[in-house]
């Protein structure tokens, strides 16, 4: 279904911008893409960009969104991207997690329920192997094998047990 009322396509098109990514991850809407130097690209909603604006709101409107790639900002260099419902986490090279987007669940993993333009760091100091960004939440597994969830766990999703939102990394039960 197209929103903004604009052309859509039933088949695939290519995605402009000349980029060659490595990787992609598509998200609520958004998609973010990993190119071969390690930069991340996203379109889609204005929010979700991580290009250092702030663009409130749903991308129902061509002022809110951006159809071709951003660079996300900062000089980051990232080995992995997930794309989650309203935010996007990225792994660097340095085993490190940033996120970016929406974070009224606190899915950033900043210690903070606000969304955040540019990419934050996760708090803690953990180095992941992996991370992954769900609806309102996100989780990442250490270099050490150790889970960890953080945002919205109304449904429990964050594995610690409780029912009750966290806006920093909490370990998944039954882990060394």
């Amino acid at each position: 279904m197209c929103f903004t009322g604009g052309p859509c396509s039933p088949t695939p098109v290519p995605v402009a911008g000349e980029l060659t990514f490595t990787a992609l991850s598509a998200g609520g809407l958004h998609t973010c893409g990993l190119t071969t130097g390690g930069a991340a690209y996203c379109w889609g909603d204005g929010w979700t960009l991580g290009a250092g604006t702030e663009v409130l709101g749903m991308c129902f409107s061509q002022q809110r969104c951006s159809p071709t790639p951003v660079r996300v900002a900062g000089e980051l260099t990232f080995a992995v991207l997930s794309a989650g419902g309203s935010h996007t986490c990225g792994l660097t090279t340095a085993a490190a997690g940033y996120c970016w987007g929406g974070g009224v669940h606190g899915e950033l993993g900043d210690g903070s329920q606000t969304g955040s333009a540019v990419p934050v760091a996760v708090t803690g100091g953990l180095t992941f192997a992996t991370l992954s960004a769900g609806v309102d939440h996100s989780c990442g597994v250490t270099l050490a094998g150790v889970a960890y969830c953080w945002g919205d766990n109304r449904s429990g999703q964050l594995g610690d047990g409780t029912r009750t939102s966290s806006s920093v990394p909490v370990k998944v039960l039954g882990q060394p």
